[in-house]
């Protein structure tokens, strides 16, 4: 095993079998910094020109079979623990979250009574060691600090107000946590518009985390290209403590109109892995549909919205297995905004295909007026259900069942 002075690799690893320390940080996300440097690949990384960021190669068929150690995280903006499901089949545990909607936080009690809520859960009102105390651990002894902060600030559907808000400031209590609580790793998660709108602030936090002594990896990634039904975009920002680069892993699974797997296989080999890669198709909707079965809206937390017949009488108007929008609709059944205030969505009022990976899940997405949210065969908007299945939230699972607290307006949002 390689040696190492960062305590939090030592705090890491007794929770799980001893591991080479910057795998089990990492979960293998390792990039040495001279590679980074360099932009060149080196031993199990490799570079892509295309997304201007390094993959991961393990040297192993399944990485997570390998993670079987309790890493310790604090979860920031946990919402309905979506990101944090994730992390927990990666290997972490929850030992602090912070979040201070109330259906939220009881949406994570009624799933994880486990997981401790630092205070009221304002993190405004939260010291950093205020959140360390619930969760047991001291500065330097945290694996991971995760989360994403309010996004409707960056949304390039919003208003793009970014930092003129309260909400679209607290992505600096997220640095001053990681810069107080010390963990080996952070990962900072948004909307795509943080980066396209919004790149002051990316290279403001990038900055602030360097000068931390952290470095950092930024990436506009596809939910889809790693097995979500779903082309949800959103930004990544890593970091370790380490003096190393975060890499990414690679997709497991690619467009399969694209050249994606070939492109990727041609990265392999030109910087001399002779790994072979097999990527899956992209998940469907109807593959994530056909998991539901009758039981699951039976659910208390199922719920659809309640449309007047003039509404179901527009989705009779939108063919199954088409991209037809609000556009094909008769002029007499759109509404007076769409015809006369120049509305230009292509994708308002618009069935998901059922063959094809779903748009990105908002929190309006039970209403249909709200984006491409009509079911792909019936004449009405999505269950709750459906949009959770879609965020692969474990809702169809013989051992797991994620439930949410709330009414309808409330759970939608948790999901999206």
């Amino acid at each position: 095993m390689k040696k190492s002075g960062n305590s939090a690799v030592q705090a890491c690893l007794k929770w799980g079998p001893k591991m080479d320390a910057e795998r089990t940080l990492t979960g293998g996300l390792v990039v040495p910094r001279s590679c980074s440097e360099e932009r060149t690949s080196s031993g199990n990384t490799v570079w892509d020109p295309v997304h201007q960021s390094y993959y991961w190669i393990p040297n192993f068929p399944d990485q997570s079979t390998h993670l079987i150690g309790r890493l310790p995280m604090i979860s920031l903006f946990t919402g309905a623990g979506g990101l944090d499901l994730g992390l927990e089949q990666a290997g972490f545990v929850v030992k602090a979250f912070v979040e201070n909607d109330p259906d939220c936080i009881d949406t994570i009690r009624h799933n994880r009574p486990q997981w401790p809520l630092a205070g009221t859960g304002d993190i405004t009102e939260l010291t950093s060691q205020e959140i360390l105390d619930v969760s047991g651990l001291k500065p330097g002894e945290v694996a991971l600090v995760a989360g994403g902060a309010p996004c409707q600030p960056y949304s390039s559907l919003g208003k793009r107000d970014g930092e003129k808000t309260a909400n679209g400031r607290l992505y600096r209590h997220f640095i001053r946590i990681v810069r107080e609580a010390r963990p080996a790793m952070f990962l900072f998660e948004n909307v795509r518009g943080m980066l396209q709108n919004h790149r002051r602030i990316v290279d403001f936090m990038r900055d602030a985390f360097l000068e931390t002594g952290y470095e950092t990896t930024l990436r506009l990634v596809c939910a889809a290209d790693y097995g979500v039904p779903q082309k949800r975009y959103r930004v990544f920002m890593i970091g370790r403590r380490d003096n190393k680069s975060p890499a990414f892993p690679l997709p497991t699974h690619f467009d399969p109109d694209s050249d994606e797997q070939a492109r990727l296989q041609g990265l392999l080999e030109s910087s001399g892995c002779r790994r072979t890669i097999r990527l899956k198709r992209w998940e469907t909707v109807g593959r994530a549909f056909s998991r539901l079965t009758s039981k699951h809206y039976e659910r208390p937390d199922s719920y659809r919205a309640n449309l007047s017949p003039s509404i179901v009488k527009m989705i009779e108007h939108i063919q199954p297995g088409t991209t037809m929008c609000w556009r094909d609709l008769p002029d007499h059944l759109k509404f007076r905004c769409w015809r006369e205030s120049g509305f230009s969505g292509s994708d308002c009022f618009g069935r998901l295909l059922l063959n094809r990976p779903s748009v990105t899940i908002r929190t309006g997405a039970i209403y249909p007026a709200k984006g491409r949210y009509i079911h792909p065969i019936e004449h009405r908007g999505l269950d709750t259900i459906e949009m959770a299945v879609l965020q692969s939230f474990p809702i169809t699972g013989r051992q797991s069942r994620w439930e949410f607290r709330g009414g309808i307006t409330s759970i939608a949002r948790q999901i999206g």
